[in-house]
Formats: structure tokens, sequence, C-alpha cells
């Protein structure tokens, strides 16, 4: 919502002018969740904001810019840091481990990433950054993650009068430049450009006013959206659900949602779908749909072309938002592990979670589910986060901030290819550590700021208390609100490449570390305490 009123309020800047804006929807669940944004916006129901506390990977390059320039007192340099928002509940323990990691204790793994950086005088109790110190903030400093794109710059066309010569006009995905030649045509924005070069950094182009052979493709990360965006949501086909064949329905659609006609019409016909395909009620907030999908003739054809043993799918429509559904998939394939069963695939997004099942017979989800409890919750994640693609993604955003994996030159591009090899070998080298800074703000980022573990435990003990019912049906193919479920496993396998293998998983920190990690700005434990 708040992404959605920011867009909106760029329009309208003329003076007396109204700031005015169209959400375009391109498929049923997309238009779902138009319409209640729609709604949020004119209620100015915008999201809650968390900052950020005790960013330990920042903190490193805080602490190299700080003494790069001249000799601390460590107290004193700890007294300062405090001074800020951010830093001002931060433990003298995780001050003294990012200390030490920049002064080489971990530098025995004889990985070059963990050299000393800074020099202490532990009789002097000083503080002073090395040569390298100051070159390395300059170099690769900052917060934003290196997504590894190519800069499109634009030349001026052959007997073009005028026009950009080599003005920057855009950037480009890695996947995207590997496939392409010079001579390749493509469309961007409102125009067409020609390659004419690709080096190691860039992408020169210059106008065509002929045919294009394909448009750019970006691959972003899934957003997850939050519990309270996505109850919004379920609350919705909550009350809708019983009145699908109510007449007066499309028009308060149009009313209250700020739909078009057509649009309002096509979101209830979306809806019947929905509940023809399973024979049921819809899911929301107070209902748990569980989707066999895949019946006998489905299943020999999938055989047919995914050999003998190809898994079955089962989908729950849990709708309650990626911040709660990623987490809830890493506790069931903990617990699914945990009872001694093969590993199983799980993938979620913000409406579903999808598990790939052995073609067996016997499986019961409800049983499955009744294996995440809360009091288990801290088990199975610590089981299976560290394993996830999710956490070596974090854990090489985390290094890059904390100039653990710098670029040797800042006016080359460096390959995420490449710096997802280095970050891969870093993780794997420093897990037999548990209290490696970096590793601890990798499960920080990921309990806090990736995770709704309050929700999850909300939805788990209304699961427990039978609030949520829950209901089984068997499709042939999947129902409409299941219909993207297929991508999850494709995303996964094309573009999850972040993932360490068993070496790098030795089950996270110790929980009495997490325990300080975790701490409040009021100096007492957050609402993940019962993680520990």
């Amino acid at each position: 919502v708040s992404s959605a009123l920011q867009r909106i309020g760029r329009s309208g800047h003329a003076v007396g002018a109204v700031s005015r804006g169209t959400l375009f929807a391109l498929h049923g669940l997309d238009l779902l969740q138009a319409a209640l944004t729609a709604r949020a916006v004119a209620d100015l129901e915008i999201e809650e904001v968390h900052p950020v506390r005790n960013p330990l990977d920042l903190l490193a390059q805080i602490i190299l810019s700080m003494t790069g320039l001249e000799r601390w007192d460590l107290q004193e340099l700890y007294n300062a840091l405090r001074t800020t928002v951010a830093y001002h509940e931060l433990p003298r323990r995780h001050f003294d481990l990012v200390v030490e990691m920049l002064a080489g204790r971990y530098a025995e793994v004889r990985l070059r990433e963990l050299e000393p950086r800074v020099s202490l005088d532990l009789l002097e109790n000083t503080i002073r950054g090395r040569r390298s110190a100051l070159p390395l903030v300059y170099r690769a400093g900052g917060t934003i993650p290196d997504r590894g794109v190519y800069e499109l710059r634009a030349l001026r066309a052959p007997g073009a009068a005028d026009g950009p010569a080599g003005g920057r006009i855009g950037e480009l995905d890695e996947e995207f430049v590997w496939e392409r030649r010079v001579g390749d045509t493509f469309n961007l924005g409102t125009k067409n450009w020609k390659i004419v070069r690709i080096d190691a950094r860039s992408v020169e182009v210059i106008p065509w006013d002929g045919p294009v052979t394909i448009t750019p493709f970006w691959r972003a990360e899934r957003p997850n959206r939050d519990f309270r965006s996505s109850e919004r949501i379920a609350l919705a086909l909550e009350r809708w659900s019983p009145r699908l064949g109510d007449p007066a329905l499309p028009g308060e659609l149009q009313q209250r949602h700020s739909l078009e006609e057509q649009a309002a019409a096509a979101l209830v016909e979306f809806l019947r779908r929905q509940r023809t395909a399973t024979g049921g009620e819809l899911p929301h907030r107070h209902h748990l749909l569980i989707e066999h999908t895949g019946g006998a003739s489905a299943r020999a054809s999938a055989r047919a072309s995914a050999g003998p043993g190809s898994p079955r799918r089962v989908i729950l429509h849990t709708l309650w938002g990626g911040q709660v559904n990623q987490p809830l998939a890493l506790a069931l394939r903990g617990a699914w592990e945990r009872e001694g069963g093969a590993p199983i695939e799980i993938e979620a997004d913000n409406e579903c979670l999808m598990l790939l099942l052995p073609d067996t017979e016997g499986f019961d989800p409800r049983r499955l589910l009744g294996r995440v409890s809360t009091p288990d919750l801290e088990g199975l994640l610590r089981q299976s986060l560290q394993a996830s693609g999710l956490f070596a993604a974090r854990f090489r955003e985390s290094a890059g901030r904390a100039l653990l994996l710098p670029r040797s030159d800042p006016r080359r591009r460096v390959p995420l290819w490449l710096t997802r090899l280095r970050s891969k070998r870093l993780l794997e080298a420093v897990s037999r550590f548990p209290d490696f800074p970096i590793v601890l703000e990798t499960w920080r980022a990921c309990l806090e700021e990736e995770f709704d573990l309050p929700a999850l435990r909300g939805v788990l003990e209304e699961l427990q208390r039978g609030e949520i019912r829950i209901s089984e049906a068997r499709t042939a193919s999947p129902s409409p609100f299941a219909a993207n479920s297929g991508w999850l496993q494709s995303n996964q396998l094309v573009y999850e490449q972040d993932a360490v293998g068993p070496r790098g998983a030795r089950g996270g920190p110790a929980p009495e570390t997490l325990r300080e990690l975790l701490q409040s700005a009021r100096g007492e434990l957050s609402d993940l305490e019962h993680l520990l």
C-alpha cells in the first residue's frame, strides 16, 4: 500500500492538481490484490514500519570508515556508535565480535576475505584501520546489494546529427545479456535499440527503426507480502464467498474498491471459477483449503512426460502472505525430514504453499501441519533455514555490506555468479564459527525482516484450537488460485543459485547468542523470544 501511495503521489505535481493513479491487473489474483489495495489506499492503511536495529554488517563498514581516518579508543568508539538510534542498544559483545572479525580473528580459514582490516593495540585499548581500510570503503561502500546488472548506454546512430552519445539509459540483467549478441535488437521503453558492443561492464546500443527480436526480461525478487495486507485479502474472501451469486456484489465492488465495471465482473467470475474447480467454499481467513491436484489421467500424463516416480502436488491455500508462508514452508520441510522422510520440495508464495511429494499413498497433510506447533518452531527453523537459498542470498548481501566481498576495481563490474561463488565459499568456511557476526546478522535479517514469526505463531495456534477450518479437494489440474504454482518450482530450479550444501548448514548459532541478537530497542527480548 505504501508503494502504491508513493507512486500515485508522484503524479499531479501542478498547483491545484489532484494525484491520480490506475492499477492494472494482469491476472485473477493480481486483480484481487489490486481491488483490496485500492481500498486500502483510499483508507490510508499503510503498512507498519519497523526500523532496523543493530545491523552488524553495516557496523563493520562504519567502523572501517571511522578508524580509517584516525585512531580510536575502543570504549570511545563504542560510546560514539551508541549515540545513534540504530545502535543505541548495541550489546558490547556484538561490537567486540565485529571488531575481532575486522582484526583477523577468523583469518585461520585462509580466505582473503577474512584478512585483517584493522590493527588492535590491546595494551592501549585502541583501534586503527590498516592502509587498505579506506580504499575498501571507497570501492565497495554502501548499503544497496550488488545485483550484477549491466549498464545500458545509448550511442548516436551513424549519420545522425544529434541524439544521445554514451548516455546511460537503463540497466539489463546478466541473464538477458548472456543470451544476446552484437546485432541483436530489442525494445526498451518506447524505443527500439540495436546492440553494437558488449563489454564486461556495459551494453552499448544505437536507435533502431526496424523490427525487434525480443523484449528484455528482469529477474526481480518475489516480494513477500506482509500478514496485515494478506489478512485484508483473506477477510474479504470470507465476506464474498457466500455472496458470489448475489447480483448486487459487482456493483458494490465497483463502488467500494474503485473497480471498472468490466474489472468487477471479471473478479466475481474468477472467484466463481475457483469455487467450481474445488467444489466448495473459497479459502479465506478462517478456511484452509488443501488441494490435491492431478487425477488418475493427469498423473499418468505426468509420468509419461517426467518419467516414473514423478512427484505429485499438494497445494495449501494459506493466503497468509510470504512473510508467514515462507517460514512455514521451512518448518514443514523440517518436520517431514525429522520423521525420517526423504527430502521434499516445498515452495511458498503469498497465496499458497506447494508440496511436491513422492507419488505414494498415505500422505496426510493435516498430520504434517499438526507437527508444526509453536514449541517446535525453533528447532524446525534452526534445522532448515541455514541450508536454504534464502539464507545464502541474505548472507551474500550482508557480506557485501560488511565489505567482505569487495570488488578490486570500482570501475569494473563483477559478475554476480562470481560473487555467489565467493559468498558460498565464505559461508561454508565460517559455518564452524557459531558467533561469526555476519552469520548472526543473516539470522537476524531473516527472522526479523523476512519473516513475521509472531503472525505465524498466531495462525498455528488458531489451527490447533480449530478456529481455522481445514478442508480438502482433488482437482485434475490446479485451481485458478493455484494456477501460478507451477512457476514456483520453475523459478526455484532456474534461478535459485545461492543454496549451499550440507556442509554449509550447521544448525545456526547457539540459542543464547540468538537471544542477545534479537533484543528490542527497549533492552527487552523481542517477540522472537519463543524461538529460543
